[in-house]
């Protein structure tokens, strides 16, 4: 039996986006967060970057902790840099 991570890897992320602006965009985004790696930083959120794109956050800075597809986030570029400029 296969872990629903599995299952949500081998859906294409493309699939996924398609539920941007409709009623299942914070359960898509969810899955997406639980199911690949992302960088988490504890008080600011969870990311999930690919290929330099933000894909899925839950941001506490700007959408009070709403899970949400592809965000216009100003600040994450800023805050992710910033996190790995200092190592």
């Amino acid at each position: 039996m296969h872990d629903i991570k599995d299952i949500a890897r081998g859906i294409p992320l493309s699939l996924f986006l398609q539920f941007k602006d409709s009623e299942l965009e914070p359960s898509a985004a969810k899955l997406l967060l639980y199911a690949y790696p992302v960088i988490e930083i504890p008080s600011l959120g969870e990311y999930l970057i690919d290929h330099g794109v933000l894909v899925a956050a839950k941001c506490r800075l700007c959408q009070g902790e709403r899970a949400e597809l592809l965000p216009k986030c100003n600040l994450w570029q800023r805050i992710i840099e910033g996190r790995f400029s200092k190592s």
